[in-house]
């Protein structure tokens, strides 16, 4: 009954903006889009948690964990935190709202709002890997319950400064798996066991209860304790019940996986294949995909909120929530196509952004509405490297080792060595003044103009380096190239290269190259810096002689002021308008301050491509 399902969506803040003399600015408004797009990241929910403000971590498999608080999805993944892994498994909330999240094979992660810290058998005395349940006691002690390790513990206990570890024997047998954990009013310990029946634990006696105790079955999936003070036990044969001297079983209820009792009294049980079934003391109601809203059959985990909602984490098709008599779900899309680190974007010429996802193919939003292209739509790859819109409003993708895929809005092509590419393994993409599309790869150029292909190397032409980092054209329709080993530039079959032994140059590897509204040129360098280029001289701009935040530029864009916009590896943006210079980063309002690329819309909006989803930023 543990955690919850984190997937961000509109998170709006005006911003202040620092520029290297201090300067200070408080104009403008962000927008971040973030995995999902209000989805959940996983159909997988495994376990479902409430905290101190009424928001929901969900915890699955697969996407880490997500929250939700009525207004906002977000998302912990090990892609945007220091979370162990994305597979959980159960989840608690500490006395300091600190919540916990056993992870599958790894241990334990703990996140306060801010810090992520991970307890495993390497760095601390957790002692167990597999850990299937946590709960927090009347004293603020956290329990972990697992499988048992080469020493036969199977159960800590953590105060927040010290680690106890315990070998629960049952009849002169360790027990061998720890499945579930509740604390009652008297602070005593019921733990349920993998084989061994239900123990209690008062703190110095290990009480066991076995079905030669009444108990319908000794495998124990989950326990809860309802308002009456009654131990309820899920097994896999039915549930029992003990009201403190005596047990009852109730057999007409199979492969219950997880408990959960009400405020008034009643107990929620989820089935592995039979839905959901509710019991108030007298009569048993039984949920089912078939005869109710519920989303599945398969309930990993239940959850009654302080409004009395409930909710169930399903196995394969996302949230479904119980308000009242009224049934709603929250599901992921088909295959969790949506990834949060970005790799490129692009406008069109009906400003639309598109945005391509690691290993999730690329986004279309008009504003409004998403839709997503993958394979099963046409794109040859779902590993987008590159974007741009031709004269003639087809958009092409460059794709990580596939070729190219075109789309003109009805049909999709895909063009491959086969075909007359040089390299299938696409790094920048750029259209000419004559429509003409440049392809920049690892082993070349490859040029295409509807009908023949042309392919560039250092063999047959000027080029410095065959590995193609970014191009750029310029107003006279010279096409610039960034390469690994400085710059080359052709216009009319001739071609000039610039590297760092001719134009002093602080690094060779350019990544990123943009043309502002003066038909400067300007290039991004790896730990270099960014270069301008005016036709005649050449300017350099970096950390230790301009406002720049890193040394390391990702991607350059220039905005509709002319404001030279400049994406960081690890510090965020900056900008500059050709006097002054300022930084964003994710205190003003930024997703992540690792950000891959960026692009200024036709409204003037800047769009920027991070590790954790998209921003945007719109000045006033």
């Amino acid at each position: 009954m543990k955690n919850k399902f984190l997937c961000v969506i509109l998170v709006v803040s005006i911003m202040l903006m620092l520029c290297k003399s201090g300067c200070v600015y408080s104009e403008g408004t962000w927008k971040n889009y973030t995995q999902f797009f209000n989805k959940p990241g996983s159909n997988k929910v495994q376990c479902i948690e409430e905290d101190r403000d009424g928001g929901f971590w969900f915890g699955t498999t697969g996407a880490g964990v997500s929250y939700y608080n009525e207004k906002k999805w977000g998302n912990y993944s090990n892609v945007n935190s220091n979370i162990l892994d994305n597979d959980i498994q159960s989840a608690a909330i500490d006395s300091s709202g600190c919540i916990w999240f056993s992870i599958k094979s790894r241990g334990v992660s703990s996140f306060d709002g801010t810090i992520w810290k991970n307890y495993t058998p390497e760095n601390s005395e957790i002692a167990m890997i597999h850990i299937y349940a946590i709960t927090v006691d009347r004293e603020g002690t956290i329990w972990f319950g697992g499988k048992k390790n080469e020493t036969g513990i199977c159960l800590v206990s953590f105060d927040n400064k010290e680690f106890k570890q315990y070998i629960p024997v049952v009849n002169g047998i360790d027990v061998d798996v720890v499945y579930a954990i509740e604390i009652d009013s008297k602070n005593r310990k019921w733990i349920g066991s993998g084989q061994n029946g239900v123990l209690m634990f008062d703190g110095i006696t290990w009480t066991p209860f076995t079905t030669e105790h009444g108990l319908v079955d000794n495998n124990i999936t989950d326990l809860a304790i309802d308002t009456h003070g009654n131990l309820w036990a899920g097994t896999w044969e039915g549930i029992s019940c003990f009201d403190g001297i005596n047990w009852k079983s109730y057999e007409k209820v199979y492969f219950v996986g997880s408990l959960e009792t009400d405020s008034n009294g009643g107990i929620w049980a989820g089935t592995r294949g039979s839905g959901a079934v509710y019991y108030n003391g007298n009569v048993w109601k039984h949920y089912t995909k078939e005869n109710s809203g519920i989303g599945s059959n398969e309930i990993n985990d239940i959850h009654v909120d302080t409004k009395g909602t409930v909710w169930f984490g399903t196995d394969n098709n996302g949230i479904t929530y119980l308000n009242g008599y009224v049934w709603s779900e929250f599901t992921a899309p088909v295959n969790n196509i949506l990834h949060p680190r970005i790799h490129a974007i692009a406008v069109d010429r009906q400003n639309r952004i598109w945005i391509s996802m690691d290993n999730a193919g690329v986004l279309v939003y008009d504003g409004k509405t998403w839709q997503n292209y993958t394979k099963n739509d046409g794109l040859v790859s779902d590993k987008v490297t590159a974007i741009v819109h031709d004269l003639s409003a087809a958009t092409w993708f460059g794709t990580k080792s596939m070729g190219v895929s075109s789309f003109n809005g009805s049909t999709w092509k895909t063009y491959t060595s086969n075909e007359g590419l040089c390299s299938n393994k696409i790094q920048a993409v750029a259209v000419d003044k004559d429509n003409i599309k440049w392809f920049g790869t690892t082993q070349g150029i490859s040029s295409f103009d509807g009908i023949t292909w042309k392919t560039y190397t250092t063999e047959n032409s000027g080029l410095t380096n065959e590995r193609i980092r970014a191009i750029a054209v310029d107003e006279d329709n010279t096409k610039w190239f960034g390469t690994s080993r400085g710059i080359s530039s052709l216009n009319d079959e001739i071609w000039k290269s610039y590297t760092r032994e001719t134009n002093f140059f602080v690094n060779d590897s350019i990544i990123s190259v943009t043309v502002d509204q003066d038909d400067v040129k300007w290039f991004g360098m790896l730990n270099g810096g960014i270069m301008s280029f005016d036709g005649e001289n050449w300017a350099s701009f970096s950390v230790d002689n301009s406002g720049l935040a890193e040394d390391q530029v990702n991607d350059i864009a220039v905005d509709s002021k002319n404001v030279k916009w400049i994406a960081t590896k690890d510090k965020g943006v900056s900008s500059f308008d050709g006097a002054s210079w300022s930084t964003y980063t994710i205190d003003n309002g930024l997703l992540d301050n690792m950000v891959f690329c960026v692009t200024s819309d036709l409204d003037g909006t800047l769009w920027f491509g991070t590790l954790n989803g998209v921003s945007s930023y719109k000045k006033r």
